[in-house]
């Protein structure tokens, strides 16, 4: 890498990078965590690009606002898991086979990454208020479901991500190049304010909300089981028309669960990076933790798709036949009267 003098125009700190700063890994270290990326890369692109084929599996099946919303989401993940990680992985192994990288293009790279990132988190906030109007306000979600309202939201998410990296992009509050200790291309703060609202405002601040939502909508269903508890006779002297929106509720709030138990997932995935960095510095400076504290953020998209697979019926009903041939998904199977599209249902 080649050198790189920057200068904090807040607080005129100069921070030069070298290549004698760059710390070196085992070749057999190195390949192990190669071959792993590969492995992981390839999981997860098969894995997204299955889960596209089923979301469109059906006419019309990326029309109405939750289909919009999941289908935005499904492809902001697989550019993660194929485009960015396959990035990461080989400007890493670059990096560490001693050839110098460009700080220009790691800061667009970066630049790149980290606005999808943010978009994606916020992506699935706006998914998680569409869950709270489907299953709180169900009449409310009749009259919303294909407004644009949404549509816009998509778009005030990218607006987001954009301004919480750009002006680090733009050395405010930050850096984007080829760092130490692996070398490879990162994000390097500048003491302030600057660098850890971007960073909050990034991850923490859409994961709590999505947590707030999640939590009203559980909230929400143990107060409607409570008052079917309560009035046995409801259950057998339903109308038709009752019945169906119970049903109704019950789809929306195990696809509204499926989508917190993948947000748990990637929080998980997302936490270890910021803690090391925060509280163990000795330990991150360390190249060999660094590297494999870095893969477990992609960890949290790469095996999303499962987490998914595995909570959603009709989901695994079209894997299977898509894979094995195993018959024909039935029709309407567990879905949302307003949603025969796949999709909708979400």
């Amino acid at each position: 890498m080649e050198d790189l003098t920057i200068t904090d125009p807040t607080t005129n700190l100069t921070l030069t990078f070298s290549p004698s700063d760059v710390a070196y890994i085992s070749p057999s270290s190195l390949s192990v965590w190669l071959a792993f990326c590969t492995a992981l890369c390839t999981f997860g692109t098969l894995s997204y690009l299955i889960l596209l084929a089923i979301l469109f599996r059906r006419h019309n099946g990326c029309k109405g606002a939750g289909g919009l919303l999941m289908v935005h989401l499904v492809i902001l993940e697989l550019i993660n898991s194929l485009g960015y990680l396959s990035f990461f992985t080989v400007t890493t192994y670059v990096a560490q086979s001693g050839v110098r990288l460009n700080h220009t293009a790691c800061a667009i790279g970066q630049l790149l990454f980290l606005s999808t990132v943010v978009a994606g988190n916020w992506v699935a906030v706006v998914m998680a208020v569409n869950r709270f109007v489907a299953i709180v306000f169900p009449l409310w979600y009749k009259v919303w479901l294909d407004s644009p309202l949404w549509s816009w939201a998509v778009g005030l998410c990218w607006f987001i991500a954009f301004a919480c990296y750009v002006p680090i992009f733009m050395g405010i509050g930050g850096v984007l190049a080829a760092i130490p200790p692996l070398g490879t291309c990162g994000v390097y703060p500048f003491p302030g304010w600057r660098y850890h609202f971007s960073v909050q405002f990034g991850t923490p601040v859409p994961m709590f909300l999505i947590g707030i939502f999640y939590g009203l909508i559980y909230l929400k269903m143990v107060v409607k089981v409570a008052e079917r508890r309560t009035s046995q006779a409801s259950v057998i002297n339903f109308s038709r028309r009752e019945s169906t929106i119970e049903r109704l509720l019950m789809v929306r709030y195990r696809t509204a669960k499926m989508l917190c138990i993948s947000a748990i997932w990637h929080c998980l995935c997302f936490v270890p990076l910021p803690i090391m960095v925060e509280y163990a510095p000795i330990f991150y400076r360390d190249p060999l933790v660094h590297l494999w504290i870095r893969t477990i953020f992609f960890c949290g998209y790469a095996f999303n798709p499962v987490i998914l697979f595995i909570m959603n019926e009709r989901y695994r009903q079209c894997l299977m036949e898509k894979l094995w041939c195993f018959g024909t998904v039935s029709k309407g199977n567990q879905d949302d009267p307003d949603s025969h599209k796949p999709i909708t249902a979400l």
